[in-house]
């Protein structure tokens, strides 16, 4: 049994899922196919969660674009021959129409937050595999909510990993013996019956956990490029594919923010040996990049430039040290605010560091913080790593960046914008 993920951009339009389902005949084998919400859905539904939970009917509008991008996709797959298709999406929107209809809100934005963004990722999953079916590939919808099994810590679940292993191989290894299965990434399920998600672009993930629990032959990502590049080929002009990846270097890379692999996706295949590829929906026929159990693979730098951050310093207000017990409530309030730090530094006395700008969690965060600190928060920075750092001409570091650090492998300069 293989896995195939296909993210947002090769299901960005009709044409996207024709490509997909080019592909899928190729394998002529049955599979389990993970999608995304197609093209900028996700982004759409988060202004559309926004709108609903500060009571703005701007909601409406914006729902309207979500229906009239969806339903012309159907009309031009579909040509218009198959009503009932058009039926059951819109029965679906209706669902959701009448969840954006409610007034009494009792829980938090991250509850409602997994409440509708999913809709994206079943509104795709249910297209492609009635389409599968229309050109003849038979194949299977099914609801991952009823397979990924989480914790109700909203809008980044936690797996139960035998609750999901053990549906998944009672349930799903049937399903997909008989046909190709069509599954929708970043979403799940708590043991309370709420939705939940994975994180922002948790889709990998959940190939990687249905792999996991299947004992996979291979997972493959289709990604708009060749493959895993040493830099991303839309900022820099000299890039080079690199054919093969340890699972440690791929875990690295990923954590230090190369977006071609969601970081949580390598544990769980690490785990099982299983190989991973990252191939293009563009020219599927090219090999791609193979991860797998190996020893270090990367010979050549590769740059990691991750973006929408925020800098913040901290100092103890009676001028003491910063010891232990401060740094204790640091991280105490950063994972109460659901916020990561993903470069830190500390003296005797400072900690700085380096988090995603979210608006909302970070002046929370500031807030708090600031009951017992001195803080100085520095918006809108960005963090530039290297990977397999070389001094030369070409990797330059910064001449005066916020903060820098320098280990054997990564260099990283965080940069104001």
């Amino acid at each position: 049994m293989k896995v195939n993920k296909f993210g947002g951009a090769s299901v960005k339009n009709a044409e996207g899922i024709k490509n997909i389902s080019h592909i899928i005949k190729d394998f002529n084998e049955h599979t389990i196919v993970v999608v995304s919400a197609i093209g900028k859905t996700t982004n759409l539904l988060e202004s559309i969660t926004r709108a609903f939970y500060n009571e703005d009917d701007a909601k409406w509008d914006l729902f309207n674009t979500l229906k009239e991008n969806h339903l012309s996709i159907i009309n031009f797959l579909f040509e218009g021959k198959t009503p009932f298709i058009t039926n059951d999406i819109e029965n679906i929107l209706l669902e959701l129409e009448c969840f954006l209809d409610r007034e009494n809100k009792t829980e938090s934005y991250d509850f409602y937050y997994d409440q509708i963004v999913p809709f994206g990722e079943i509104l795709a999953s249910r297209i492609l595999a009635h389409y599968l079916n229309f050109v003849q590939v038979k194949s299977h919808w099914v609801d991952s909510r009823n397979f990924i099994v989480t914790d109700d810590y909203h809008r980044e679940a936690r797996i139960d990993w035998d609750s999901t292993c053990k549906v998944v191989k009672n349930q799903l290894r049937k399903l997909a013996n008989k046909s190709t299965v069509v599954m929708q990434g970043f979403i799940s399920r708590s043991h309370k019956g709420t939705n939940t998600t994975l994180g922002r672009e948790g889709s990998d993930y959940t190939a990687a956990i249905l792999a996991h629990c299947l004992d996979s032959k291979s997972v493959t990502i289709w990604k708009d490029v060749d493959g895993v590049m040493n830099a991303d080929p839309k900022r820099f002009d000299e890039v080079e594919k690199i054919d093969k990846i340890s699972f440690n270097e791929a875990i690295e890379l990923a954590y230090y923010g190369a977006t071609i692999i969601h970081p949580k996706t390598i544990q769980p295949l690490k785990a099982k040996k299983i190989p991973l590829f990252v191939k293009s929906f563009i020219n599927p026929k090219n090999p791609g990049t193979q991860v797998l159990e190996s020893e270090k693979c990367i010979q050549i730098p590769c740059i990691i430039v991750k973006d929408n951050q925020c800098l913040i310093n901290i100092k103890s207000k009676d001028l003491s040290f910063i010891a232990e017990n401060h740094l204790q409530n640091i991280f105490s309030i950063f994972s109460k605010h659901k916020l990561r730090m993903h470069v830190m530094q500390n003296s005797a006395i400072s900690f700085t560091c380096c988090t995603d700008r979210i608006p909302e969690r970070v002046s929370n965060l500031v807030s708090e913080l600031k009951e017992l600190f001195e803080v100085e928060l520095i918006d809108d920075v960005y963090i530039n790593s290297i990977y397999n750092y070389q001094i030369s001409d070409k990797y330059k570091m910064a001449s005066n960046p916020l903060l820098k650090q320098f280990n054997e492998t990564v260099y990283h300069e965080v940069l104001a914008k």
